[in-house]
């Protein structure tokens, strides 16, 4: 018969406890061997090891005893940083917010009649802007560390986890969403943040006492994790740093080991949630942390999460003509669409027999726009028009307008439309959002207070679509945007145009609706008599935000088809804020829209960079701009314009049709 082992044999209360000692200790069975744990701290967790093993999602949104933020995990010399993930700080801390646990008191939704998503919202901005304080102090001691660490750079993990981090962040500030996935997106952040605040720590604080001279332990273990460790050399490393380890070894290893309590292990259950949400799958994967890490992060991982409706990920985008413009290379190139152009008028067909060009012009006759350094043509002196005969080269006037930054709206009268336009993909000629005008060009005020309203009522629908990493991304034509300004939302039967484009806003809508639970399409479209007014400067707000939107996904559709290179986030560094869509009103008045050219100027450097890499190739005035140049108000201004000519004539000939430019709100914002 065994002889039951006795831990406490050799204890003695009265020496310093090393590495292998410990204040209290257990036997435990796994997979039917006994093994005995002992720690540098006062507790011991139960080591949860099972077969076929799948991670969960629990009630308060996190991973129960998967979770490293909440629970020791067995140790992994790559994720060793987790064990130095800090414990529950008190409330009083900066960075407690890292621990809230959400409830629907943080989730704000719009009145009732504003949206038609109801149940969709946001975080409530008191909880967001704590959020965003705590990781803008963590990237500041980052920073800090990274600059103390040159020549030598800091491990590529830390820029993953800031990248996830900032992509969290813009998520929550930027897209409404439904409160379960709100819930989900904030834990994930959290879990971001407590892990690089381990790294940072790990590499700042742990590894240096490790490796010190003196070997003098670390009296307390921080109140971090901490991790299971097998090796008795990392619980060594662990002992110095002061990090809480529990080591487990085979009972028949032991010897000397001074051990002065035995205690039973804490069940997760005792202290963690464990209730599973009903409304996600369980994640297969091994037992190992290495393994259980990387599906968490598989299934929170956010990707640069704006998609490119441009340039879409399932088609190839052709590379531009290397010499000269898109106008020049279209003979014989049978793979692109060429398509004629009249008028602005998107989603035209294909001219049947023959290619036709926009205004009329071959390029085999050399009629376009030419080389690097080419003279441009003389502006086509009929203007280009749309189906309403309005010329798109000019700003609409009407009061509601906002107007454009004056600059920007120069180079779009210039554009030369004698230039031929090539087709990459049908839907080029459509857009991201509505096209601003349409907004408020109905000639009565009723049908454009219509307009307002309703776009209000579906803009939650609008950016929870584009950031739906399932959707498509369907762009819209000119006259699909106005059938949904108008409220024409509901699919009809029948094969007519009309059935059809109301169909593809059905789609459009749909994921916001499918999200929300919802069926049908409460208070919309509204009756022209229950539309709440809105006023002027309002008119002017709801109008900047979309011409901003549209402005921004078309200057990184552009850059991608231009370039050959998918580099979203140094376009978002070209734009006020860094985020592509549900920018807070505050950006009217800053970026490119400030009144100074010198706050205007470094977003214009930006974008001058990125145009180096375009074909056709810019001016030598873009191509020579760099950071360390002295700029005067002149010299700024002209740079200024050419980078707006520039994108203007190029967006034109890429997608043929008018970019939307950047406005700017002038009147005092209300906050």
């Amino acid at each position: 018969m065994a002889t039951e082992l006795d831990l406490l044999k050799n204890r003695n209360a009265l020496v310093p406890l090393g590495p292998f000692d410990s204040k209290v200790g257990a036997v435990v069975k796994i997979a039917g061997e006994s093994y005995y744990i002992t720690t540098n701290t006062d507790y011991i967790p139960a080591l949860q090891i099972r077969e076929d093993h799948a991670i969960q999602l629990r009630e308060d949104f996190r991973y129960g005893d998967d979770d490293p933020t909440l629970w020791p995990q067995q140790y992994s010399q790559f994720f060793c940083h987790l064990a130095a993930i800090h414990k529950k700080m008190p409330e009083k801390m900066n960075v407690s917010i890292m621990w809230w646990d959400v409830s629907h008191a943080d989730f704000i939704c719009p009145d009732t009649g504003r949206s038609i998503t109801r149940g969709m919202g946001k975080l409530r901005p008191e909880r967001f802007s704590a959020l965003t304080q705590a990781v803008s102090a963590l990237l500041d001691e980052y920073h800090a560390y990274e600059k103390s660490l040159a020549p030598n750079k800091p491990l590529a993990l830390f820029a993953a986890l800031i990248k996830q981090l900032k992509l969290g962040l813009e998520r929550l500030q930027t897209l409404p969403s439904t409160y379960t996935r709100m819930a989900v997106a904030i834990t994930q952040l959290q879990r971001n943040f407590l892990e690089l605040h381990a790294l940072l720590r790990y590499m700042s604080i742990y590894k240096p006492r490790m490796e010190a001279i003196d070997d003098t332990p670390h009296p307390y273990p921080d109140k971090c994790i901490g991790a299971f460790v097998s090796d008795p050399a990392v619980a060594q490393r662990f002992h110095a740093a002061g990090l809480p380890y529990w080591l487990i070894r085979p009972t028949w290893s032991f010897m000397t080991d001074n051990i002065l309590e035995i205690v039973t292990p804490m069940e997760p259950d005792s202290v963690l949630n464990l209730a599973r949400s009903q409304n996600f799958r369980a994640i297969q994967c091994g037992i190992k942390t290495d393994e259980k890490i990387h599906a968490l992060r598989a299934a929170g991982a956010h990707d640069s999460w704006y998609n490119d409706p441009f340039n879409s990920s399932t088609s190839e985008v052709p590379s531009p003509p290397s010499l000269a413009g898109p106008s020049a290379a279209l003979a014989g190139d049978i793979g692109r669409e060429v398509v004629a152009r009249t008028g602005e008028g998107a989603g035209r067909g294909v001219g049947r027999g023959r290619p036709d060009y926009v205004g009329g012009a071959d390029p085999r006759r050399g009629v376009g726009r030419g080389g690097r350094g080419a003279e441009r043509h003389t502006p086509y002196p009929q203007p280009v028009k749309g189906s309403s005969g309005r010329d798109k080269f000019k700003m609409l006037e009407r009061e509601e307008m906002p107007p454009a930054v004056g600059l920007w709206e120069e180079a779009l009268e210039k554009v030369d439309r004698t230039a031929a336009v090539v087709r990459h993909r049908t839907t080029d000629g459509r857009y991201v959002f509505p096209e601003p005008a349409l907004l408020v060009s109905q000639i009565t005020e009723s049908k454009r207070q219509l307009a307002l309203h309703h776009y209000s009522l579906i803009r939650d629908a609008l950016l929870y679509r584009m950031g739906d990493p399932d959707d498509p991304h369907t762009l819209l034509s000119t006259q699909e945007w106005r059938d949904v300004l108008a409220g024409k939302v509901h699919g009809r039967s029948g094969e007519t145009k009309a059935a059809a484009r109301s169909n593809i806003i059905d789609v459009v809508l749909g994921p916001a609706m499918r999200a929300c639970g919802l069926s049908q399409y409460h208070d919309f479209p509204a009756a022209e008599n229950s539309v709440p007014h809105t006023t002027v400067n309002r008119a002017r707000e709801i109008i900047w935000d979309v011409a901003e939107s549209n402005f921004r996904f078309e200057f990184v559709g552009l850059d991608h088809r231009a370039s050959g290179l998918s580099r979203l986030d140094q376009c978002c560094e070209c734009f006020a804020g860094g985020m592509l869509m549900g920018m807070p009103i505050s950006m009217a008045k800053k970026g490119l829209a400030a009144i100074a050219s010198s706050e205007r100027h470094p977003y214009i450097l930006r974008m001058a960079k990125l145009m180096r890499d375009w074909s056709p190739r810019p001016p030598r005035m873009i191509m020579d701009a760099n950071e360390d140049g002295e700029w005067g108000e002149t010299e700024r201004r002209a740079l200024e314009l050419a980078v707006a000519t520039h994108y203007t004539q190029t967006f034109y000939e890429f997608f043929g049709r008018t970019a939307v430019i950047p406005m700017r709100i002038e009147h005092e914002l209300v906050t």
